[in-house]
């Protein structure tokens, strides 16, 4: 056979196998002799559609219903039968592995082992059918299962490709309380170009909704931590009722007529939610000192430093004249407030922050790729690192070597540092083998090998 395999890995493998045109049946088997060692593992003969066998023909016909591949439990449970198991203990067994209880199939090994060698005398075969089994008890269903969740992504992946707009609408409102699963959702949008617009007073309610036109979907209120869809009705009609001439006139309604806590206020300014009224610190600063929740800045607001002379406090069981009087003088502390506007919030504050209620960021700046935030870090085994990619929105995650992250007396890095990554390498993954942990070829983790810290999280 004169061709030969670039044995740099699977996905370079791939491609030449396709463009191969065997001469003759074996030439077929020497080419199919000489890739297997490019692919890791099982799912790469199925998902590429390579023939697959034992070379044992009574133990293929056995799964001839899923190509000779041990795809469901039936599968497991008719291997088990051949290597000499009853039917009645497979069946108990099954319903074991079903449950993905710990410890069911790992005392059977010895006895799987034998009784494989003594139908087809092969040790080799042996093992590598009780590696797939090992492997099949993680991911396998029964058939019936399998054949409906199938039906169910394919109907997903035609609606996906055809309808994307309503498709992740709905699919983002069904996953409305669920951060984590949101923010993926939020990373497959670009694909599509679909632009996910954050939440506004005045245009958003609280389910997601789309337009068409713009190709855009805009984010539900209520699909936010600690948020609700009574205080995204109580907000949008607020909204269609009248024009707010400044913010104080629109918190005063707040007061009165909504439900909306002061968590729940201070999350919808921070995210720029009432961004027609101005820079969310300075809503911010009017909001709190309304609510008492914090005095006026005696450094940036002098004249309204002694909150006995100058009242601020606003509250909706005050008596009419109370009230008057007070909205005069929080006009005034508005207009000062804009005058003289307080220090923006912190970067990493920010991001942290958006990563806590929405599940992912929004905030970014034009600023080189390599400035970062640090947003998590997961300390078991080599510590994982995810930093947020400031100029782009992207969530990138590397590993650092544990020698290198606790060289000093304090950790390398924590939630909240803004770095700049100077160098980063690609390292094969890890897996475990037979209880051995070796290098997995076909896939990259990315190491940080070097940083600067610009700034660290207080």
């Amino acid at each position: 056979m004169t061709a030969t395999l670039n044995q740099t890995g699977t996905d370079s493998a791939i491609p030449q196998i396709m463009q191969y045109k065997p001469k003759s049946i074996r030439e077929l088997s020497a080419w199919v002799s000489a890739i297997r060692p490019a692919f890791a593992s099982m799912k790469h003969y199925f998902l590429n559609r390579i023939p697959f066998s034992y070379d044992i023909p009574e133990f293929d016909k056995i799964l001839k219903e899923s190509d000779n591949f041990i795809l469901y439990q039936e599968n497991i449970m008719a291997t088990l039968i051949y290597a000499g198991f009853p039917e009645d203990q497979t069946y108990g067994l099954i319903k074991a592995i079903a449950k993905k209880k710990e410890g069911i199939i790992e005392p059977i090994r010895d006895k799987f082992i034998n009784g494989f060698i003594e139908r087809t005398g092969s040790v080799e075969n042996a093992h590598k059918v009780w590696k797939i089994i090992e492997d099949a008890v993680g991911y396998g269903f029964n058939s019936s299962h399998a054949y409906a969740v199938a039906l169910d992504s394919l109907y997903g992946a035609y609606l996906k490709a055809n309808y994307p707009l309503e498709y992740y609408t709905i699919i983002l409102n069904i996953y409305e309380d669920d951060t984590e699963m949101t923010a993926k959702i939020q990373r497959e949008l670009d694909y599509f170009n679909i632009q996910l617009k954050p939440i506004q007073f005045g245009k958003s309610r609280g389910d997601y909704t789309f337009n068409r036109e713009e190709n855009t979907i805009y984010k539900g209120i209520a699909s936010i931590k600690y948020l609700n869809k009574q205080v995204s009705d109580e907000l949008y009609q607020l909204a269609q009722e009248k024009e707010y001439e400044d913010f104080v006139s629109l918190l005063i309604d707040i007061f009165e007529k909504t439900s909306v806590n002061a968590r729940q206020m201070e999350i919808l300014i921070k995210l720029d939610f009432f961004k027609d009224f101005g820079e969310k610190e300075a809503l911010l600063e009017i909001y709190q000192v309304m609510a008492d929740i914090k005095k006026p800045d005696k450094n940036l607001y002098p004249e309204f430093a002694d909150t006995k002379k100058v009242p601020l406090k606003y509250d909706s069981k005050h008596k009419e004249a109370t009230k008057l009087k007070r909205i005069e003088n929080l006009k005034r502390f508005e207009q000062a407030v804009r005058n003289n506007p307080p220090e923006k919030i912190p970067l990493h504050e920010q991001i942290l922050f958006e990563k806590d209620v929405l599940g992912y960021t929004v905030t970014t700046y034009d600023v080189p790729e390599s400035i970062c935030v640090v947003i998590d870090i997961d300390k078991r085994y080599s510590p994982k690192i995810t930093l947020y990619q400031i100029k782009t929105g992207k969530e990138i995650m590397v590993k650092v070597d544990k020698k290198k992250f606790y060289m000093f007396e304090t950790e390398l890095l924590h939630i909240g540092d803004i770095i700049k990554v100077i160098n980063v390498i690609q390292k094969p993954a890890m897996k475990k083998v037979d209880g051995k942990w070796v290098k997995d070829e076909t896939r990259k983790d990315l190491w940080l090998e070097k940083c600067k810290i610009i700034k660290r999280a207080t």
